[in-house]
């Protein structure tokens, strides 16, 4: 395949995904079309039909038919193909669809962990954090919300860390998913709350939740800092970035355990100015209220107001 098809492809699948955003679904299925025809039964076929069952899951609803076929079409082509990542990722995928269609026995335990570990360890930001988000979802379509919480907050950290520090590198992953990712969180945070009600601590979750999404979503008015010489290893880590983007399904060992290894090194000197609440600063913060004053906290979109 040559540069310029794949090119293409890659923008063709590029402004498929833009109109799934925006929820233009007929043209959203002219461009799909056309990255698919070009893409064949060639290598980019795993991730064409993946992102297909994302446009169908968009457009059908939860439980598509459709959507689930594709997620396992997915499955079936990256296995062919030898592509690890795909495979895992689609695996993830696949498991939300069959819980939210009502899939009791959707998928094992270990084999969730196996999936989110190798795309953990891929040292790819995008995949990292989407193996989060599924397994978050995971865990409270199954009711284990503590261990969803922790994904979430796992998750939004260091969705807050690469959207300060290195720019560009997520693509259009959190645009795409910033709604999703809004009501998974308040969803999660609000089903621990209610447990909370009459020890003094309902609504406390939400809050902190909400203080999370706040500051991802205003990175682009926060002033960040580094220690160091951080421009020059921000430029040698985006170099490694560039490189394991290359490799592809061939990336070495070595090479993903020295993205993820220089990557946490550049989070650990890394100092922001936007740091989220914490319980303790939050109790802090409500123990200096008096008795006429009180919190009231409101976010509202298209579709659901909190």
């Amino acid at each position: 395949m040559s540069s310029h098809t794949a090119e293409l492809i890659a923008a063709y699948g590029a402004l498929a995904s833009i109109y799934r955003g925006n929820g233009q679904f007929r043209e959203m299925d002219e461009y799909r079309e056309k990255q698919s025809a070009l893409a064949g039964a060639g290598p980019h076929r795993p991730d064409v039909l993946f992102q297909s069952a994302l446009d169908a899951r968009e457009k059908d609803g939860r439980g598509s038919d459709r959507a689930g076929r594709l997620f396992a079409n997915s499955v079936a082509a990256a296995r062919k193909a030898g592509d690890v990542l795909a495979e895992n990722r689609a695996r993830l995928h696949l498991c939300v669809h069959r819980l939210e269609a009502g899939g009791a026995k959707a998928c094992g335990d270990r084999e969730v962990q196996t999936s989110h570990g190798e795309l953990k360890g891929s040292g790819i930001p995008v995949l990292a954090l989407d193996a989060d988000f599924a397994r978050a979802r995971i865990h409270s379509l199954r009711g284990r919300y503590r261990e969803a919480l922790a994904d979430m907050d796992r998750m939004t950290r260091d969705l807050l860390f690469l959207r300060q520090s290195l720019s560009g590198v997520l693509g259009a992953w959190y645009w795409l998913n910033r709604t999703a990712i809004f009501h998974e969180y308040m969803s999660i945070s609000l089903a621990l709350s209610r447990g909370e009600t009459g020890n003094g601590n309902a609504g406390k979750l939400p809050l902190l939740s909400l203080d999370r999404i706040r500051l991802i979503e205003s990175t682009d008015r926060q002033v960040t800092s580094s220690v160091g010489n951080a421009a020059d290893r921000e430029e040698a880590l985006r170099v490694l970035l560039a490189q394991r983007d290359e490799a592809g399904s061939k990336a070495t060992d070595e090479l993903q355990a020295r993205l993820v290894a220089e990557l946490k090194a550049f989070r650990d000197q890394f100092a922001s100015e936007a740091v989220p609440l914490d319980a303790a600063t939050l109790e802090t913060l409500l123990d200096g209220l008096d008795d006429q004053e009180a919190v009231l906290t409101y976010y509202f979109d298209r579709q659901t107001v909190y």
